[in-house]
């Protein structure tokens, strides 16, 4: 793994920053490593006057690799082709922090992902604000269907599940509180979520599992008298009845012990 860093920077000039302002930036700065679980990291660069601040992993690990991929994620937010909503949803705070702070400074805000910078306009936030409104409108409900991806890391938990009624696939997202549930899963399980159910802007659906339940079939079906053939020395043939079937075991039974002479 390269050199990882990142840092998040209030666009504006020095005298613009007032104590709440950096107070602000230093607040959204920390609640971005936590979001991507980089708490650990090390502040390696801080320019108070401007508030730009700069954070580096202790170990250039796995993990380290993983707290990357979310402020990726948080990221791609600024992409003019606009922000997913979904994504949009799971960054919700850190998205009402950077619209404080725009609104407080009247700056644009900076992130750096590795070298990548992404900028973070008023407009940009004004339409992320739109999307989380129109994601706050939600039902709660329940689906029943199968798996069929299956996603379980410390900075992403999601899985897609076939809707069993609609057919309609069902992209859900689930927090750590059910990792137990969810470890145990499999492709194609078929299991009943429950949670928060929206639609998306391109039409697609979406869930927050509250909980999630494997559904075991005990059904079994009952035994033919085609189930038996090969499994059975006996000649079956369309109109035979159990009580014939019995029959025709206990002469096959008889006939067995008289060639073996203990009849």
């Amino acid at each position: 793994m390269g050199v990882t860093k990142f840092s998040f920077k209030v666009a504006c000039p020095p005298d613009r920053i007032t104590a709440k302002a950096f107070s602000l930036a230093t607040e959204t700065f920390t609640r971005i490593l936590s979001k991507a679980n980089a708490d650990s990291w090390l502040i390696t660069e801080a320019r108070i006057a401007s508030v730009d601040l700069t954070a580096r992993p202790s170990v250039a690990d796995a993990a380290a690799s993983e707290s990357v991929h979310v402020m990726e994620r948080i990221a791609t937010l600024s992409s003019p082709a606009g922000p997913d909503q979904g994504t949009v949803g799971e960054f919700k705070q850190i998205i009402d922090n950077f619209s404080v702070l725009t609104n407080e400074t009247g700056a644009d805000l900076v992130m750096v992902v590795n070298d990548r910078e992404s900028v973070f306009t008023s407009d940009i936030l004004d339409g992320c604000q739109r999307l989380l409104k129109k994601a706050s409108r939600r039902s709660f409900g329940h689906v029943t269907g199968k798996v069929d991806r299956l996603i379980l890391q410390q900075s992403h938990r999601s899985m897609g599940l076939v809707d069993k009624n609609s057919g309609l696939r069902i992209k859900v997202s689930f927090t750590s509180k059910l990792d137990s549930s969810v470890s145990k899963l499999n492709l194609g399980a078929e299991i009943d979520v429950k949670g928060f159910i929206r639609r998306n802007s391109d039409g697609s659906l979406s869930m927050e599992a509250e909980d999630i339940i494997r559904i075991v079939d005990r059904h079994r079906p009952l035994v033919t008298a085609d189930d038996l053939e090969g499994v059975l020395r006996i000649q079956l043939s369309d109109n035979m009845d159990s009580a014939a079937i019995v029959a025709s075991m206990r002469k096959d039974r008889s006939d067995e012990l008289t060639v073996g002479g203990t009849q």
